[in-house]
């Protein structure tokens, strides 16, 4: 009688799995052209391999698999799976420091697919156009042309703007942030925010859209020693400003508050005030932020 395997066994074979379905589904989302039998092989492969990591696996397993993931749901197109996992996976990278390049310009190529299959072209051709940036300052030329693959199943965004579509809404008002952990705080007012990065560098990320800018910006490192975040964040309420949003739904923000380690207050604390539900919250590193939702038409 064979003897029952040990858990080292299990959790050996577990991760032979993870990578072997990892590697399947990564293969088959690079081809130009595929089989309905291949879509679903795909598909089955990357969540199989997401299961599998999140079983015996560490956080950036579980952010490897919410990038494939995001990737064929976009190439499928499932527009809602596909923009949920990319921005899960686009989060986790820009929010640690420990990231590597690749997986930042991957998580760029990947949003920007996923844009794409939602209908957002703006998101689509910016993240597009840091994918294409960030996969060229790669200083090995095999991790460029493993990304590459990916990036040429991505529809590339139109050199203008298709003359049935709105312009842009331009730039009306701003805010600057100064943060101690600039991808986190960034991560947390793009979501909440619907914004666009626009442009991201080391010491600043400067995010767009709806008329709105916002600039998170690193504080300088030898100052930033000294301050302290916890975890949760200590609520800086005693600041005499308070940043004021308008959204479209306060659950869609609170969603994306929790998701980037924010917070917005139970609906119960929600007030009302001259045609908008009121609610406060605040970023990652306590800054106090207030969202409104404005009335529907013909709402008291």
């Amino acid at each position: 009688m064979n003897a029952p395997p040990t858990p080292d066994d299990e959790a050996t074979w577990r991760r032979k799995l993870a990578s072997a379905a990892n590697n399947r589904a990564w293969t088959l989302s690079e081809q130009l052209e595929r089989t309905p039998l291949e879509d679903q092989e795909m598909l089955d492969a990357a969540h199989a391999s997401a299961h599998l990591w999140r079983t015996i696996g560490n956080d950036k397993n579980v952010a490897l698999g919410h990038l494939l993931l995001g990737q064929v749901h976009a190439l499928l197109g499932h527009a809602s799976e596909a923009v949920t996992y990319a921005n899960l996976a686009h989060d986790y990278f820009t929010g640690h420091d420990d990231s590597e390049a690749w997986e930042v310009a991957i998580s760029h190529a990947v949003l920007a697919n996923a844009a794409h299959c939602d209908g957002n072209a703006a998101q689509h051709a910016a993240h597009y156009a840091i994918a294409e940036q960030r996969i060229a300052a790669l200083p090995d030329p095999q991790d460029q042309e493993i990304l590459l693959a990916t990036l040429r199943v991505v529809p590339k965004p139109p050199l203008t703007q298709p003359d049935n579509r709105p312009a842009a809404v331009p730039v009306q008002q701003g805010v600057v942030i100064f943060t101690k952990d600039k991808n986190r705080v960034s991560a947390f007012y793009r979501r909440t925010l619907d914004l666009t990065a626009f442009e991201e560098a080391a010491s600043h990320d400067v995010l767009r859209g709806h008329g709105l800018e916002v600039v998170v910006h690193a504080i300088p490192p030898k100052i930033a020693a000294d301050i302290h975040i916890t975890q949760p964040p200590q609520v800086r309420e005693d600041t005499p400003i308070k940043p004021t949003f308008v959204v479209a739904s306060l659950e869609a923000v609170r969603a994306a508050a929790q998701e980037t380690g924010g917070f917005l207050k139970p609906a119960k604390g929600a007030w009302h005030f001259r045609g908008a539900t009121v609610l406060d919250g605040h970023d990652p590193e306590g800054n106090v932020v207030q969202f409104k939702q404005l009335d529907a038409p013909g709402d008291a």
